[in-house]
């Protein structure tokens, strides 16, 4: 009995709640420029609307040259009227956390973000010429965003060591500065897990009648044993 399998199969293929991460923004590293002047620290990030339900399941910070970090970045998401953050982070100097494109990223435990909510993510620890360095000026032609948020514009903080929330706010428009990134799972929909319960529960039961049918060997009721003939 193929179809519960093949239904399950392609119902994990299509929804992209089961097939894997997805990175917020998607960016090759060009059409952005690096600055000479020395000041810094900042954190750096971007407010976004979540359109799904989301499972976050790594942060992640910009990494020039992908060359392994130069101090260690504290990554956060706070829900955009600031207060606590509601997810964090510290990714270590060098090279231990995931290079994934132009961020290192670090897993979390999962952190649920609401349909319909704002929030704001920021990343630690990034100065003008010295150590880890920043970027600005990316037009927003440059990069992507997953259909599953809404870009809002770039966030910084002023001048402070250590994870600060990102008060200043830039039109969504303008020209933007990366530091900060999030991977994410879609939260399934009811219907889907309803889907996904019953699919599991079908193969169970044609897994279990395959196996009490014998796999299709003969059962012989005589108990006598055939005599080899030599």
């Amino acid at each position: 009995m193929k179809f519960p399998f093949l239904a399950l199969g392609a119902l994990v293929a299509l929804h992209p709640s089961l097939s894997g991460s997805q990175t917020a923004v998607v960016w090759d590293g060009s059409q952005a420029d690096h600055f000479s002047h020395d000041d810094g620290a900042f954190t750096l990030g971007f407010q976004f609307r979540a359109t799904s339900d989301l499972t976050v399941t790594a942060l992640g910070a910009y990494d020039y040259l992908g060359d392994g970090f130069a101090t260690s970045h504290t990554v956060g998401i706070w829900r955009a009227d600031g207060g606590d953050p509601i997810a964090t982070t510290t990714l270590s100097a060098g090279t231990t956390a995931s290079l994934r494109g132009q961020f290192r990223f670090g897993d979390i435990p999962g952190v649920t973000l609401s349909a319909g909510t704002e929030y704001v993510i920021g990343a630690s620890e990034f100065f003008g010429a010295t150590k880890d360095i920043y970027t600005g000026g990316i037009p927003v032609s440059a990069f992507s965003v997953d259909p599953n948020l809404t870009f809002l514009g770039a966030r910084g903080s002023g001048e402070a060591d250590g994870l600060n929330f990102p008060g200043v706010h830039f039109d969504p428009g303008s020209p933007t500065t990366f530091g900060a990134n999030f991977e994410f799972v879609v939260v399934p929909e009811p219907s889907v897990a309803a889907l996904l319960a019953v699919g599991g529960l079908a193969g169970a039961v044609a897994l279990r009648r395959r196996s009490g049918s014998g796999g299709g060997a003969v059962v012989r009721k005589d108990s006598t044993l055939p005599r080899r003939s030599w």
